[in-house]
């Protein structure tokens, strides 16, 4: 046996001999730091990642005037915080009657967010929804905002097309609008 093994095996026979003889209690001390998890993973074909982040590219299908809406979806599993961005880009040239939303649910918020609210409606009206017609071409939502903690979290986003909130009959080209969809995770306080 050489030198090396022999002073392993003595040093396990010492530490068995000290457990053995040793005091009828100890104090054990383990420290686990569990990593971030940060994944996103896309659950829609019309959902595409590049280097900033997600985006899509609505093109309504106009049909006789009807209003169209498509919905997107992908997944987040988090034990983190993080912050959801999603806008339309080149704003200033989106047709009046397209907008999009995020389809969380009223348990997803903290009920202090919505206590400025008469309705959950009226809260997604106001904070959820972009489009022309909210006059707001981008929108945020927080960790912090949610009862969200850790695990697995559906993002839908619907799409959507109104021929009557446009009031003007466009072009199929006219109507090409792309949502940017960022999530970060912001460095944690602890």
């Amino acid at each position: 046996m050489s030198k090396r093994y022999m002073v392993i095996w003595m040093f396990v026979v010492l530490l068995a001999g000290s457990v053995v003889f040793g005091s009828d209690s100890a104090k054990v001390t383990i420290s686990l730091e569990i990593a971030a998890v940060k994944e996103v993973q896309l659950t829609n074909e019309g959902i595409e990642q590049d280097g900033e982040g997600f985006k899509i590219d609505f093109q309504p299908n106009l049909k006789a005037d009807e209003v169209y809406e498509e919905d997107f979806d992908l997944t987040l599993i988090t034990n983190t915080r993080f912050h959801i961005d999603y806008y339309w880009e080149h704003y200033h040239q989106l047709a009046d009657g397209i907008s999009a939303s995020i389809n969380l649910n009223q348990d997803a918020f903290k009920a202090m967010v919505l206590d400025d609210y008469e309705s959950f409606e009226a809260f997604k009206n106001d904070k959820l929804l972009i489009g022309k017609g909210s006059n707001r071409g981008s929108a945020r939502i927080t960790s912090d905002e949610m009862t969200f903690r850790a695990g697995e979290l559906d993002l839908g986003f619907n799409l959507r097309y109104d021929p009557e909130q446009s009031g003007v009959t466009l072009n199929e080209d006219e109507l090409d609008s792309t949502l940017r969809i960022m999530i970060t995770f912001p460095p944690s306080d602890e």
